[in-house]
């Protein structure tokens, strides 16, 4: 990884910039929070509009069949789209009959559990946000509750701890996944700067290092195995919000000027679990 690496900005125009992902050819997808719509980037061409979701996406991960899952907080709702057809489907939108604040981020785990956060109203002073995971049956469990903003979140590379940034009080919580349904929390992973508003959306680089955006500290934090925050890096602006990797570079969006950096730091990803490539 190379601790120091410039911003190169590839593309732009959008009202709050999320939910950065590739799909299996390279092709970036993100979300824009504010216009509600879901934005695509073919290789060699310019971002461009491909679908409105009738809510403010933000999240975003693809999974099995090559979808890509979407979670929405106007809708309330996680959303499954088909990048073939375009269609839009509700994959989950409530839990014992409730329906969810809003979902802000979301990931997979090796036994297709789709795990998301749901933090909408919530903070320090009204610690109501959650953590749910939706079962290949549709089925709603709740894993977490009493957050102070749970936000992005990733599985280890083993599979075996899910790990939650609690964005107002800056802790990278853990809990484990064990077999068989439980899922304990562990001692917090790592407890990152709060001279920002807090950590946000994060990815795994094949090097086992954990990139963490930190919205409003205008950084990219690097977080060792061991929870030790080996570096940082700019975010292309004040608020980054979410990260990506597509070959040697990493990819960050950046929320207040609707935009996405690229950074060529010689890391690739670690790939997420379900995504069939």
């Amino acid at each position: 990884m190379k601790t120091v690496a410039d911003p190169v900005l590839v593309g732009g125009g959008l009202g709050f910039a999320e939910g950065i992902n590739f799909d299996r050819d390279g092709t970036l997808y993100c979300v824009d929070l504010e216009g509600g719509g879901v934005w695509r980037m073919p290789r060699g061409h310019a971002l461009q509009h491909w679908v409105h979701t009738g809510g403010r996406p933000n999240g975003s991960r693809f999974g099995p069949a090559g979808d890509l899952f979407v979670a929405d907080r106007g809708r309330k709702a996680i959303l499954r789209l088909s990048t073939g057809a375009g269609s839009i489907a509700v994959y989950a939108d409530r839990w014992e009959g409730r329906p969810f604040l809003g979902p802000n981020d979301l990931c997979f785990g090796p036994d297709g559990l789709l795990y998301f956060t749901d933090p909408e109203g919530s903070s320090l002073a009204n610690p109501t946000g959650a953590v749910y995971a939706v079962a290949v049956d549709g089925s709603v469990a709740r894993v977490a509750a009493g957050l102070a903003y749970p936000n992005g979140l990733a599985v280890t590379p083993d599979g075996a701890i899910l790990i939650v940034a609690e964005t107002a009080t800056g802790l990278l919580r853990r809990y484990s996944l064990a077999a068989g349904g439980a899922r304990e929390e562990l001692e917090p992973f790592a407890a990152l700067s709060k001279l920002g508003a807090g950590p946000d959306g994060m990815a795994f680089g094949a090097d086992g290092l954990l990139y963490v955006a930190d919205y409003g500290l205008g950084f990219v934090h690097v977080v060792a195995p061991d929870g030790a925050v080996v570096a940082g890096m700019p975010g292309g602006g004040p608020t980054p919000t979410n990260v990506a990797f597509w070959q040697d570079s990493l990819y960050v969006t950046e929320g207040t000027s609707g935009s996405i950096y690229r950074f060529d730091i010689g890391t690739s990803e670690q790939p997420p679990f379900m995504r069939p490539w």
